[in-house]
């Protein structure tokens, strides 16, 4: 509930947008004990509708947040096997579209196990990168069809100036949200696991 007023508090969401955005925290915070990660897709018809807002805000409660304005496939890819982060993608319409590789890398990583090949060093040795991360991609106008296949889409819209409780600043988002649902998370392992 607290992390439901905190969405509903800086952002006007499509009904249940808050809830879902809630869940998705707590299966951040969670991870390990789920085979997929739906990729949540945060899209809008145009610019100024909060889908920045609401990564901002996500990396105040998501579990090792990244927050990234633009990503390569080199970078992701190493990225998530090195530090298992939640990625919290935005902007994605100014360099997925024509990006075969990196749509590859977001679509693996959906599932635990999910691994991207690639050759390293000057021997070229292959090493195999684990892709598996909780993931937001954030942008204007609809993902590639195989990454909306494994979305949940929040459809954003500009506020209007009487719909917003109050404007996000992140000096008054405190840690206790954060910690709250990591604590759940651990707690709630062995029930999420079965």
């Amino acid at each position: 509930n607290d992390l439901i007023e905190l969405f509903s508090t800086y952002l006007v969401l499509p009904r249940h947008g808050a809830l879902v955005l809630a869940l998705w925290v707590l299966h951040a915070h969670g991870l390990q004990a789920f085979f997929h990660s739906p990729r949540i897709n945060i899209k809008s018809p145009e610019k100024g509708s909060g889908k920045t807002t609401c990564l901002d805000i996500l990396a105040e409660v998501c579990p090792r947040a990244l927050r990234l304005d633009s990503v390569t496939t080199a970078t992701l890819f190493r990225l998530i096997d090195t530090y298992q982060p939640t990625m919290l993608i935005d902007e994605h319409d100014s360099f997925l579209r024509d990006n075969e590789a990196l749509r590859g890398a977001l679509n693996s990583g959906h599932r635990r196990g999910g691994i991207f090949p690639r050759c390293v060093g000057d021997d070229n040795t292959v090493k195999l990168f684990k892709v598996f991360a909780a993931t937001v991609l954030a942008g204007i106008g609809d993902l590639p069809g195989t990454l909306v296949d494994r979305s949940i889409t929040i459809d954003m819209k500009r506020a209007l100036p009487d719909e917003l409780k109050a404007r996000y600043d992140s000096r008054k988002i405190n840690d206790d949200l954060k910690r709250k649902a990591a604590r759940w998370a651990a707690d709630a392992l062995p029930q999420l696991q079965d």
